[in-house]
């Protein structure tokens, strides 16, 4: 088949896109930009991946991984400086989308004033904290409480993905994982074997079944996207995500009101008229701390 046929006008609009962005300067060096592009044209293979091309169909051979097999190969990696350094932005990442999500549900009037803190004695933050469901709550008293728990973060599978993929490399490092991302849910998978590594999902966890979790990756209307380098880039640090953690990690240490704050990150996103549009806040309007 024709490239030219496969770069349908979704793909082409992704790239367009990615130039767009690019050229108005959300990108900061053009290899960025070129990342990006050479991103979008990997997510082709996709439709190509020969045990990925039948996913509807072999939904019920999927498993996801029990990460107690490994019990203590998984609490070693989960005790190494990067991989701590991982979930640690992961976990900030995530929590500083949430607090953006209820800024924006109160259009731009309420401060989320929560903040994410260390626990004492560790140097990274725990996806535990970041977490906002309440799930751990089914979870028998009398069961134990494998270490890994700590790196679980309900509806954060976007932000994980990246450190759940250093452990499937680091726990099973003879397979090839890759990162499957959906509208719905992302995740690591190993196609050929039909595993899927998701300490979210896991065992002891919120016990997610292979087939549940294929299906939920099923779910929406985008297509699904297959990533097979190390993505950490991509996942965590684009140029919107850094910002909206460095927004929160401004206003939560600074004496300048929060509206103009907002302000000034919402004019360095969009222009200063969009911005006050955006934010709907007079200039004497204050923001409500919550």
């Amino acid at each position: 088949m024709a490239l030219g046929t496969l770069l349908d006008s979704h793909f082409l609009s992704l790239i367009d896109r990615a130039l767009v962005e690019y050229l108005g300067a959300e990108f900061e060096t053009l290899d960025y930009a070129v990342m990006r592009i050479r991103i979008v044209l990997q997510i082709l293979d996709y439709r190509f991946h020969p045990e990925l091309e039948h996913l509807e169909s072999d939904i019920l051979k999927w498993q996801v991984v029990d990460p107690l097999l490994y019990e203590n190969r998984l609490d070693s990696l989960l005790k190494r400086h990067d991989i701590q350094q991982a979930f640690g932005d992961a976990a900030l990442a995530h929590d500083s989308l949430e607090r953006w999500k209820c800024l924006e549900s109160s259009n731009f009037s309420r401060y989320p004033h929560w903040t994410l803190n260390l626990r004492d004695g560790h140097q990274h933050y725990l996806p535990v904290d970041a977490e906002r469901s309440d799930w751990r709550c089914q979870i028998p008293r009398e069961r134990p409480s494998p270490l890994f728990l700590s790196y679980v973060c309900a509806g954060a599978s976007y932000c994980m993905a990246f450190p759940n993929l250093l452990l499937a490399r680091g726990l099973i490092p003879e397979l090839q994982w890759v990162v499957l991302k959906s509208e719905l849910h992302t995740t690591v998978v190993c196609p050929g074997q039909r595993l899927i590594f998701d300490l979210n999902h896991a065992p002891f966890a919120m016990n997610v079944s292979g087939p549940e979790t294929v299906e939920l990756m099923l779910k929406g209307n985008k297509p699904r996207e297959i990533y097979d380098q190390d993505l950490s880039y991509l996942f965590i640090n684009t140029g919107l995500i850094q910002s909206i953690v460095a927004f929160f990690e401004i206003a939560d240490n600074c004496m300048v009101p929060f509206e103009q704050l907002l302000r000034d990150f919402l004019a360095k996103q969009f222009c200063i008229d969009e911005a006050k549009e955006i934010t709907g806040l007079a200039s004497d309007q204050k923001l409500v701390a919550c």
